[in-house]
């Protein structure tokens, strides 16, 4: 088993998706993770990979031009997850996505396709958690109060 690591950044996600992909090892022999990695496995090579920017815009285009936008839109919310193991679900993701095209965004019974929905899903609230504590303001004037403020979208 091959484990390619990378730095939890879009560029440096997929970029390692780009080299899984090139290494021509077969999916079941892949797998993709964020530094840092924590516990090490026995008889299995780690192989750091290095943001480039030609590359992820490759499998960025790739994306776009067979999947579609909302399915990019999908991997980018995925990318933006804390999970260790969000490039491995992109990357399986994308393997129904160039063999299947469009029609993967509707293939939620297919392990790789829902936890990539779960994740962007999950990523989406948190979003939406964030706006939510923003609207407020707090001003001290003897003892704190929250305002509502208004957030011009």
């Amino acid at each position: 088993m091959t484990i390619y690591t990378c730095s939890p950044d879009l560029a440096s996600i997929l970029t390692c998706i780009y080299e899984a992909w090139n290494s021509r090892l077969g999916y079941r022999n892949v797998r993709l993770m964020t530094e840092p990695v924590g516990n090490l496995e026995l008889f299995c090579d780690y192989c750091h990979v290095e943001p480039d920017t030609e590359k992820a815009a490759s499998v960025t285009r790739s994306i776009q031009k067979k999947i579609g936008a909302a399915a990019w839109r999908l991997v980018y919310l995925c990318a933006m997850s804390e999970r260790s193991d969000a490039p491995d679900i992109i990357y399986r993701f994308l393997l129904y996505g160039f063999s299947y095209g469009k029609d993967t965004l509707h293939m939620l019974q297919e392990p790789a396709v829902f936890h990539a929905f779960e994740v962007s899903r999950q990523v989406t609230n948190e979003a939406h958690s964030f706006r939510e504590f923003i609207r407020f303001a707090n001003i001290s004037s003897g003892f704190p109060i929250l305002v509502y403020c208004k957030i011009n979208k």
